[in-house]
């Protein structure tokens, strides 16, 4: 395998990036929290002495088109896949046939054969070659590129309140909008930008109509309905917040980079983890969201090491699952969002599905969406699965009606 470079810069910052995973195609500053595409010739490729005596002769593309989803998949020569080897038993059963009756009734034979084909096995065939349409994933979907209301420029963000409101936060410009239930527009702010261009990293609406913001190493509290800026949070030290949500009690949970951090309801420092995750992997983190059970269990995902750690309400570490890979409960090419539904069941979203795990972190089933990259997962009071997608879009997603849930 052809050795990429140890490091590279941030086209955005200018950051020396180290210890960057160079076959993935995209990678986050740990600076400035820009997700960066790996330029093609710095990315790693398979050595093709792996495939050395491959006959792909024997392989061709084959491309199934389920409901706008593709994948492609192979099929061998001698075949030509399930299809393929139908078609040409019906072939050979419709040549014999017809061959038969006409060697025993030269006059009426191809009409009886006919006659046969048309009651007996064309019904047969049609129904083992019609295909069942796959329902669509998305039972509600708005938003779309632009600058208007409604419109999205890059939202990587996104809060529900217990009323149901939605707040979408764009990842550079500042701008957050409020949307109802079913997605119709309701109003819209700019946040107040010191440093300009600053990504927004992250948003999460508490029960008294209080937005909390991850921006320039700050949470800012925003009043929900106004847009007006009620305070900052900082803590020394402490410089990227990446996500922010609440405990069961009202108190906030924080991560930026490796450190874990305690709020009470007013914002004050409660206590600081330092190095919470690399104390437990040995990794140096990046690209953490964060969820909070009804019992105050917090669960850590770390897009790098495409895991979930979990840590009781203290912080104490209790266990860890999940792997990259393509088996059932693994994730696909990186794990990039984590919700909790009201029983306690985990939601991880990955570049294709999104995977759901007992509160302990054993595989229940998945389901996937057929457009783009999950950035964020969050549910409502309903249970309704909300998801923010890189493709300027909102997603709901009725997980009831998608799988069987024990």
């Amino acid at each position: 395998m052809a050795k990429s470079p140890e490091h590279f810069e941030c086209p955005s910052c200018g950051a020396s990036l180290d210890n960057v995973d160079f076959t993935k195609p995209t990678a986050k500053c740990v600076y400035c929290g820009q997700t960066i595409t790996i330029p093609e010739k710095l990315r790693q490729k398979p050595d093709s002495a792996a495939f050395a005596g491959f006959d792909a002769s024997y392989v061709s593309p084959l491309v199934i088109d389920v409901s706008g989803y593709q994948k492609t998949a192979r099929r061998t020569a001698g075949c030509g896949g399930v299809m393929g080897c139908l078609i040409g038993i019906v072939a050979l059963v419709f040549g014999i046939g017809i061959t038969a009756y006409f060697v025993l009734d030269p006059v009426n034979g191809v009409s009886s054969f006919m006659g046969e084909f048309n009651t007996a096995i064309a019904p047969a065939l049609n129904a083992a070659t019609t295909r069942t349409p796959t329902p669509d994933p998305v039972a509600l979907r708005f938003g779309g590129e632009g600058k208007g209301n409604g419109k999205f420029e890059d939202p990587r963000s996104m809060a529900l309140d217990g009323r149901g409101n939605i707040y979408v936060a764009n990842y550079t410009d500042g701008r957050v909008q409020q949307f109802s239930e079913a997605g119709d527009f309701r109003n819209s702010f700019l946040l107040k930008m010191d440093i300009k261009g600053a990504p927004t990293l992250c948003i999460s609406a508490d029960r008294k109509g209080v937005l909390y913001v991850c921006r320039e190493g700050e949470i800012r509290r925003i009043n929900a309905e106004t847009g007006k800026e009620i305070d900052r949070i900082k803590v020394k030290d402490i410089y990227n917040y990446e996500e922010v949500t609440f405990m069961p009690n009202g108190e906030l949970v924080a991560v930026s980079y490796d450190d874990l951090v305690f709020f009470d309801a007013e914002g004050e420092v409660i206590s600081v983890i330092k190095d919470f995750l690399y104390e437990i992997s040995g990794v140096q983190q990046s690209g953490l969201d964060l969820a909070v059970n009804g019992v105050g269990d917090i669960y850590v995902l770390s897009e790098r090491e495409n895991a979930v750690y979990i840590f009781d309400e203290t912080g104490k570490y209790k266990d860890k699952f999940g792997q990259e890979g393509e088996d059932p409960g693994d994730f696909d090419t990186s794990a990039s969002a984590i919700a909790i539904d009201s029983v306690g069941r985990i939601y991880v979203a990955d570049w294709s599905k999104v995977n759901i795990f007992t509160a302990e972190g054993k595989y229940l089933t998945s389901f996937e969406y057929d457009k783009g990259v999950i950035t964020e997962l969050e549910f409502n009071a309903k249970d309704q699965l909300f998801a923010a997608v890189n493709i300027n879009e909102i997603y709901r997603f009725d997980v009831a009606s998608l799988v069987k849930l024990p």
